[in-house]
């Protein structure tokens, strides 16, 4: 029989492998998007351009209500960012309070 082993960070091990043990502050930041015209193939993209932010965590993207609402690491927060790949991808966006 083999034996069950336990992932655990050695001592030196690099940062990332140290980061896997904190857990992470997350935040949701809300954004009304524009100029989404289908429920299928306009909201893959605007996910995916939210989700290639390597700080985003998750993203949700409603066609009905015209939003996206995205959780992120809150150390590495950047509303700009956010707002700025979304209009890469082709639509508006501006951040909401919710």
């Amino acid at each position: 029989m083999g034996a069950l082993l336990l992932w655990q960070p050695l001592l030196g091990c690099p940062e990332c492998c140290q980061a896997q043990t904190t857990p992470m502050q997350t935040r949701q930041v809300f954004l009304a998007v524009t100029g989404m015209t289908c429920g299928l193939g306009c909201t893959a993209r605007v996910q995916k351009a939210l989700l290639s932010l390597p700080w985003v965590r998750k993203a949700e993207v409603r066609f009905n209500e015209q939003i996206a609402i995205v959780t992120v690491d809150a150390s590495r927060l950047d509303e700009k960012a956010l707002v700025d790949v979304v209009q890469r991808a082709g639509y508006g966006a501006r951040v909401i309070k919710r």
